[in-house]
């Protein structure tokens, strides 16, 4: 049965990767949530599963390779799932855009046909802000410049959090089962960033959500919404002459390879979270929706572990690379963000998930930012 849980998550992840992004796999023949029937086992090349088994269809938005958080996240979960549910409930994976954009792939759980998805809380705020306070600039990070661990489990596990995810599920129908983690993010640059007066000059590609748009505008960068599939072609090409993301995200990418300077700042995580169609949800037993919740928890801690030891190594690869590493003036980048934060905490649910953000800081002995 364990080996059947790291094909179904590995194996999937590994085939959308190559040219073609065709899957070994026919659940795109039955229904979300369906049940897998004995030839369908058989296809996949693992031992046969039994018919009253529920393969969740579930969407990740980029191939990542076995040394990622969200992929070992996944593996975990898929491991945790095996084992309560005796191999009757899994999560079936599509990676690397398969199922369509972030778009399409929201609509479709909102319809019910895919069951489940890894999205973040950037990308979720062009359909709900609900969450939106969760990618705030520099409210994970401490005076390392790199994310709170205990802050962010601490703050993503409580029930005021999990009170959150139920408003968005209420104006969505769309269900966030639960927050996964995302280590801290750098930018990646062609020109140098000896301060942020240099910032001007640099063309940053940013993910589309106005958050981020508003956050490196701040700063001083030209942010430029691009997809992330076209990251390395745009830095080869000069679209952009910078972008940023997690450091071990650039190695399993290869998007480092485009970039001389890489400054380590901890800005934002893009929060991830593990969302199931609304429809899937109801139709599940309240001990299928507990076994599902209770492989998030798997996943986050899955994250936390993979990512330590990820980011460390990335680091290491640039050096030996020849990249050369700096630290962005944390009071500075703190400083030009302040407007952001204060535009978005009118809101109100943002402004609760600061202030409680702040809290938490606070009684953690957290210096605020």
């Amino acid at each position: 049965m364990k080996r059947f849980v790291a094909l179904t998550v590995a194996g999937a992840l590994t085939l959308a990767s190559l040219a073609g992004c065709q899957k070994a796999s026919t659940a795109e023949k039955q229904p979300a949530g369906g049940e897998t029937t004995e030839s369908q086992a058989e296809n996949g090349g693992n031992e046969k599963k039994s018919t009253d088994a529920k393969l969740l269809k579930t969407s990740m938005p980029t191939a990542w390779d076995e040394t990622h958080g969200y992929t070992q996240a996944l593996i975990a979960m898929n491991a945790y799932l095996d084992e309560a549910s005796g191999g009757r409930l899994q999560l079936d994976i599509y990676a690397g855009g398969q199922l369509g954009d972030e778009v399409s792939v929201f609509e479709s759980m909102q319809m019910g046909t895919i069951d489940c998805a890894v999205f973040n809380a950037a990308s979720l705020s062009n359909f709900t802000h609900v969450l939106e306070a969760f990618d705030l600039p520099y409210m994970w990070v401490d005076d390392t410049g790199v994310v709170n661990t205990k802050l962010q489990n601490t703050v993503v596990s409580s029930d005021f959090a999990k009170g959150y995810l139920d408003k968005v599920y209420a104006e969505t129908s769309v269900k966030p089962v639960g927050f996964l983690y995302n280590a801290s993010r750098d930018f990646f640059l062609k020109k140098e960033l000896k301060s942020l007066a240099d910032a001007p000059s640099i063309k940053l590609r940013s993910m589309t959500a106005q958050m981020h748009l508003d956050m490196y505008t701040a700063m001083g960068f030209v942010a430029t919404p691009l997809g992330y599939s076209e990251v390395y072609n745009a830095m080869q090409t000069g679209v952009v002459d910078g972008f940023e993301d997690t450091a071990c995200s650039t190695i399993t990418s290869g998007t480092y390879e485009t970039a001389k300077y890489v400054v380590k700042s901890g800005h934002a995580t893009a929060s991830p979270l593990f969302v199931c169609s609304g429809i899937t949800w109801d139709g599940l037993s309240q001990e299928e929706k507990d076994w599902l919740t209770e492989a998030v928890e798997k996943g986050r801690q899955a994250c936390y572990d993979t990512f330590e030891t990820a980011q460390e190594n990335a680091y290491k690869t640039f050096e030996e690379k020849g990249l050369q590493v700096s630290v962005i003036d944390h009071d500075a980048a703190v400083a030009a963000c302040r407007p952001v934060i204060d535009k978005y905490c009118e809101n109100e649910d943002s402004k609760a998930i600061y202030d409680y953000v702040m809290k938490v800081r606070e009684e953690l002995g957290i210096p605020n930012n």
